[in-house]
């Protein structure tokens, strides 16, 4: 059985999902660490599409964040901004160039 210390400095699995849940109100998301309101404000611009779970007949559903959509417009916002960057030459937890 592992200590606390020991399972607070094992690496985890770096996991990039195709799709996660839209953060809670007044949170952020464990991926990117953005709010809902930057996923609704992109969904209305144009830059992605948020994908709507819902039961037929029911109000209420789950709401899904293209994860690499979102990342896409990350890296042109940043190569806009700053051309392309490559860190020491290794690919990024955003997505590779």
């Amino acid at each position: 059985m592992k200590t606390a210390e020991e399972i607070a400095l094992t690496p985890g699995p770096i996991f990039r999902p195709e799709f996660f849940r839209l953060p809670k109100i007044g949170e952020l998301d464990q991926y990117l660490g953005l709010t809902r309101g930057f996923y609704y404000a992109g969904e209305r611009e144009g830059r992605w599409k948020l994908v709507r779970l819902r039961p037929k007949g029911k109000a209420r559903g789950v709401t899904l964040v293209p994860y690499d959509e979102v990342v896409s417009c990350i890296r042109e916002a940043q190569n806009e901004q700053h051309g392309k960057i490559v860190a020491n030459g290794v690919g990024h937890s955003l997505g590779t160039l």
